[in-house]
């Protein structure tokens, strides 16, 4: 089968699609002939080793691999091969995965509790776009706070592929969303999806914005992919004891952040907060997924799949996602439907 490795920590060069076996279930696992791969930034942190000195998680995955190593976390698929212990799933099913490894490949061999099956009126375009961004824009919105009507937050990069479903699942819950976009089109979009304040970070201070709409106050949280260019001024941007999750470090990883400067903004709740601890059991991988896929389903959360690509564009797709030149998800097509 062809299969995706890289062979040393690097840019897109780093990626090579090779033959690979194709794999056969051991106990507890299943088999997926891959039908759409997702593309993520967490596929390019551990391309680039930024996550090279991290303990391997929860997941299984390995941030200090020994190369050449497998590479992709989300897919949806066919199963073809069932492991002994496998209880619920069985061959032919349709499921997607987030988490897993190895998922750019035409078949992927994946722990069975960290798969769910995709209902039936769900295509797997969707099954593949939602896994990892729906479960991490889950965790984001229901695990630090509780929103409604009377508090207000912040989501930055509102059009990528976790900020897309993160500004719809806070106007689910009655909040007031801040945004932040790069562009006059990124912008329409977020708009369009019901965000209340949309700024575009190019033009404007998004902190001076925030001040100035809350009357000084500030948002219940923030949530920042950024890193390094926005942490500060997002820290700023939060009430008194307001969180600021950082989940992401598009623009450099972010360091020294004294405790000191997080009381003086306000004593500040503040983490970096990794999926793998919020998806560690299969409840968890499960709850996650079905409340993602009951939004659409009840049709008041739109997914948007800016780009599909042929499997071989592997580097392509990473490149439109690393330079944020996509308004939502980004997919690789192997069986396909």
């Amino acid at each position: 089968m062809k299969g995706v490795i890289v062979t040393h920590f690097g840019g897109p060069e780093a990626m090579k699609m090779v033959t690979l076996p194709t794999p056969e279930a051991a106990a507890g696992n299943i088999v997926i002939r891959t039908a759409y791969i997702g593309i993520n930034f967490k596929d390019i942190y551990l391309r680039t080793g930024v996550y090279k000195n991290r303990p391997t998680g929860p997941s299984g995955i390995q941030y200090a691999p020994t190369f050449p190593f497998r590479i992709g976390l989300e897919a949806s698929g066919i199963v073809t091969d069932v492991g002994n212990g496998v209880r619920g799933i069985q061959v032919d099913d349709r499921v997607a995965f987030q988490e897993g490894i190895g998922a750019y490949a035409e078949y992927v061999e994946v722990p069975a509790w960290r798969c769910v099956k995709v209902p039936a009126s769900i295509n797997m375009k969707l099954a593949a776009a939602t896994q990892l961004q729906g479960a991490t824009a889950h965790y984001l919105c229901h695990g630090f706070t509780t929103l409604n009507a009377e508090k207000s937050c912040l989501v930055h990069a509102a059009a990528g592929g976790v900020g897309h479903i993160l500004v719809q699942l806070a106007k689910h819950q009655g909040a007031k969303v801040f945004a932040t976009v790069g562009s006059p089109e990124k912008a329409a979009f977020v708009r369009s999806l019901g965000a209340d304040v949309v700024i575009e970070y190019k033009l404007e201070s998004f902190l001076e914005v925030v001040l100035e709409k809350t009357e000084k106050v500030g948002v219940e949280i923030v949530w920042d992919s950024i890193g390094k260019k926005t942490i500060r001024d997002s820290i700023k941007c939060c009430k008194q004891r307001g969180t600021c999750v950082l989940f992401g470090s598009v623009s450099g990883q972010v360091s020294n952040i004294p405790p000191l400067e997080l009381g003086a903004a306000g004593s500040i709740l503040f983490t970096r907060s990794h999926l793998e601890h919020f998806t560690s059991n299969a409840e968890e991988v499960r709850t996650r997924a079905n409340a993602i896929f009951d939004g659409i389903l009840d049709n008041w959360l739109d997914i948007t799949i800016d780009k599909i690509l042929p499997f071989e564009e592997f580097s392509s797709a990473q490149h439109i996602l690393e330079t944020r030149k996509n308004k939502g998800k980004i997919l690789l097509e192997v069986a396909g439907e």
